[in-house]
């Protein structure tokens, strides 16, 4: 009887829908046309030559006639046509080493020929094919004396005037509008059932995280790399770089052992571009930015308004600490995600208590674990924490009978990690270094409340920020918007009184329940614990979960006002004051974000590309050249001591096949040390400082902030011929003592 009532009822929603679900699936297809047509649009208007975004490149200089310096091989890109391209460079030399001219080679397209560049200033015309997408100037270089950069020739002007149809940038435009109907297609459907504003939302967080992923930060972290190597070598072997199989518990990287979940996400963008940097990074801005609809979600299921869901939601796809985390490819990434579908599942286990909703947690949980390490503390927690409040709801004996295959699931899936956790002692290596540590346990509890209280500090959001290590975030920028902090104390406040009693005493309309609202201020202190029982305070990282929560924060904040103005008497008034605020808060929102942003895409690159941690992308031109340059060589040698764990940005630009890789790779493991890769096959690592710094020079690699760059030279030992590759030692002093 109760089927034959709800039928009609689903007949109408769904005749409700058919409309509603045609008009998205029209407006998706739009978009995909406008995606292809506003692509062919940027791609035409690009200049035919891109002097700034040249590889090879040092900063301008020369005054009133200004000249940038080339390295051994500088590359210029192109505007792609179908006909030829009339290039003309101007190029000059000045004869600081009593040399007066230079045998430089020009070309692009995959043809060189050779020229002669003077003292005086001299135009070079080129024709390259159909199709040649840069510009290539190689020359010889030296280092002059008082400077620390190898010089090759000097670059006055180029120009550059193409021909034809730009069918081929027309062509790429068809693929990217291709790739994305996929995604404007489950748009719509979303869109179509009640959800536009979390898709939406969704859309602009995925953009900020995809825009000009590869400039900001710049180049890829070394524990970037290891995961993009290893998802490389598992697609390929079943194995990791170190030849371990199919690990499930843990990723041996530089000694420590890291979370495995990212590695394996990667591995399909793995298989469809490679191990390049767009896998790595793209695949973590897709999972940061299924954090805003979580949010929303989440929001809802708390019983906030809509527009405080919608105001959550904003909050994680415009927060400063999100986007940062989502443009890096590193398993803190994953954690706020994580972390809600976690508290997601709970809540809705507390709310039901279904056995569907207590299989749902145990996949999320069983998942999550392998997420980051803090979660392996955190989410444990959360998992007790909402089992105990589903319990108090129903019987003991219920409980079992409908829990008992989630409790299987979960148990299965921890499996490996209690594995790990039992039989491997090094996996602990990493916490053991970096565990909180004090005289006594009264100092211990001072020194952990110190690093808790600190994430919920005004400093910490809305001030400096705190951070210890440029690589966490703009240093002395906060993590938040501080037009949020109007919402924060709310919000936090609605959470509590919500929490404490079950009925409406935070000005929180609501349905939830007594125990989803004990669920998500548990949620809330817990996300910063497991972190805080550790070293160096804040950390961006380790407190990755609290990013989410915090947005969970706003949103409570946001339901207050939102019910505050609800009080205005006059129904116009009240619904112009709601859309004003929240119009307000929305643009507000969007110029701090703006300013954030602009400063992370200018200034920050220039803070960062110095550090040890992330090597620019200049390393993955000096990678190249040196696999290029090797098999004239004897054996070939990478210096340890002016490049940051070379080994694994060698295995990412693929010197051996995967498996010859894993079979050739020789390393010493002294824990608790970080482990040292000696060779793999005729590759070398070591510390090569003892070596003289001006020999014969192949190539040099500058970054493009004339930071800093990379040398390829070549070193006689008897009969033997040895490649050297080596940092720029930029300390002038040093290089000529």
């Amino acid at each position: 009887m109760r089927d034959d009532i709800s039928r009609p009822i689903q007949n109408k929603q769904s005749m409700r829908r058919a409309p509603a679900a045609r008009a998205w699936s029209v407006l998706a297809a739009l978009a995909t046309l406008g995606t292809w047509a506003g692509v062919v649009i940027w791609l035409l208007t690009r200049p035919a030559i891109d002097v700034p975004q040249a590889r090879g490149l040092y900063a301008a200089e020369g005054g009133a006639r200004a000249f940038r310096w080339t390295d051994s091989e500088a590359r210029l890109p192109l505007a792609s046509r179908d006909g030829p391209t009339e290039v003309r460079l101007t190029l000059g030399r000045v004869p600081w080493d009593g040399v007066q001219a230079l045998d430089v080679r020009l070309g692009g397209g995959g043809w060189r020929i050779p020229a002669m560049v003077g003292p005086q200033p001299r135009r070079y015309v080129l024709l390259l094919p159909p199709g040649a997408g840069e510009v290539v100037i190689q020359a010889p270089v030296a280092r002059p004396a008082g400077d620390w950069r190898w010089l090759g020739v000097q670059l006055y002007a180029a120009e550059a005037h193409a021909s034809g149809l730009p069918l081929h940038l027309v062509w790429q435009a068809l693929l990217l509008a291709l790739a994305s109907a996929p995604l404007m297609g489950a748009a719509a459907w979303f869109a179509a059932r009640g959800h536009a504003a979390p898709v939406t939302l969704f859309g602009i967080a995925l953009a900020l995280r995809l825009a000009w992923m590869g400039d900001s930060p710049p180049g890829l972290h070394r524990d970037e790399v290891v995961s993009l190597v290893d998802a490389w070598h598992v697609l390929t072997t079943g194995r990791d770089h170190y030849g371990h199989i199919l690990p499930l518990a843990a990723f041996e990287a530089f000694g420590d052992w890291i979370a495995p979940l990212l590695t394996y996400l990667e591995i399909p963008a793995v298989a469809i571009l490679g191990p390049e940097p767009g896998a790595a990074r793209g695949t973590t801005a897709v999972i940061s930015a299924l954090a805003v609809p979580v949010v929303y979600a989440v929001a809802r299921e708390l019983h906030l308004p809509r527009a405080a869901a919608f105001t959550g939601a904003l909050v994680a796809a415009l927060s400063p600490w999100q986007i940062f985390l989502g443009r890096i490819a590193m398993p803190p990434s994953l954690a706020p995600t994580c972390w809600g579908v976690c508290l997601l599942a709970g809540l809705r286990l507390v709310a039901g208590g279904a056995r569907r909703d207590a299989l749902v947690l145990a996949l999320a949980a069983g998942v999550a674990l392998y997420a980051y390490p803090p979660l392996k503390l955190g989410v444990p927690l959360l998992v007790v924490a909402t089992a105990l409040l589903a319990c108090t709801q129903r019987s003991v004996r219920a409980t079992i009978a409908a829990w008992w295959p989630a409790g299987v699931l979960l148990g299965a899936l921890w499996l490996p990690f209690i594995a790990d956790t039992l039989f491997n002692t090094d996996s602990g290596r990493r916490l053991a270094q970096i565990a909180l540590r004090a005289d006594s346990p009264a100092a211990w509890l001072a020194a952990w409340w110190g690093n808790y209280r600190v994430y919920f500090g005004a400093d910490f959001w809305y001030l400096s920020g705190g951070l210890t290590k440029a690589i966490q975030g703009i240093p002395g920028r906060p993590l938040a918007l501080p037009v949020e902090a109007a919402l924060a104390l709310p919000g936090l406040a609605a959470l509590a009184l919500q929490a404490a009693w079950s009925h409406r005493k935070s000005g929180v309309t609501s349905n939830g329940t007594h125990a989803t609202w004990l669920l998500a201020l548990l949620a809330l202190l817990i996300a910063p614990f497991p972190g805080s029982l550790t070293e160096r305070h804040p950390n961006a990282y380790r407190a990755a979960p609290l990013a989410f929560m915090y947005a969970v924060v706003i949103a409570a904040g946001a339901a207050v006002a939102w019910n505050a103005l609800g009080r205005i008497g006059h129904a116009r008034w009240r619904t112009l004051a709601r859309g004003a605020a929240v119009a307000a808060l929305a643009g507000a929102m969007a110029w701090q974000c703006g300013s954030w942003y602009r400063e992370l895409l200018t200034t920050y690159p220039r803070i960062v590309a110095p550090t040890w941690f992330f090597a620019e992308r200049a390393i993955d031109d000096a990678m190249r050249l040196a696999i290029a340059e090797a098999p004239a060589f004897d054996e070939a040698w990478f210096d340890t001591d002016s490049i940051g764990r070379p080994y694994i940005y060698l295995l990412a630009a693929r010197p051996l096949p995967a498996a010859e890789a894993q079979a050739q790779l020789v390393v010493r493991r002294e824990p608790p040390e970080p482990n040292f890769v000696d060779a793999i096959g005729p590759y070398r690592f070591a510390n090569l400082d003892m070596l003289p710094y001006d020999l014969p020079t192949l190539h040099a690699v500058v970054d493009r902030f004339s930071a800093g760059g990379y040398l390829i030279q070549e070193l006689r030992d008897g009969e033997r011929r040895i490649l050297v590759v080596r940092g720029m030692n930029m300390r002038v002093a040093d290089v000529e003592r």
